[in-house]
């Protein structure tokens, strides 16, 4: 049986909302000069995970509208949407960013380099993981 830390799901993949500071990031030699960020890795990992690891949204106007639309289609029918559209809507519009700070929604395949690679940055306290869900 396989146990998972860090993003938790019951899924071959989940959909993240992720903060991060760019400033944090040195630049990997392997890539050149240029630093490797959450962003950047979900973008390699899509090359080679494309059906399941991918950016869905890079920038929190984006995803706050993807979640009211999400409201708005359990509106349609009648239904209450989950509380966790509206809290994390309400994270994202209480955020304060600094220039260099980033927030961007991801999808990630289980088991891929990047899930690995965004848990230590977790672990570090690199990445701030704001909220998980299904897409």
């Amino acid at each position: 049986m396989k146990i998972r830390s860090g993003f938790v799901s019951n899924s071959s993949s989940s959909s993240f909302v992720l903060k991060y500071d760019t400033n944090d990031f040195k630049k990997c030699e392997y890539y050149g000069s240029q630093p490797v960020t959450p962003l950047d890795m979900v973008e390699l990992d899509n090359n080679i995970y494309e059906d399941t690891t991918k950016v869905l949204f890079r920038d929190i106007e984006s995803i706050i509208d993807y979640f009211n639309k999400e409201i708005e289609s359990y509106t349609y029918y009648d239904s209450d949407p989950p509380d966790c559209y509206v809290n994390i809507i309400n994270k994202l519009k209480s955020l304060k960013l600094k220039p260099t700070e980033e927030v961007i929604s991801v999808k990630i395949g289980y088991d891929s380099m990047t899930e690995k690679n965004i848990c230590e940055m977790l672990d570090k306290g690199l990445v701030e993981h704001i909220k998980v869900y299904n897409t």
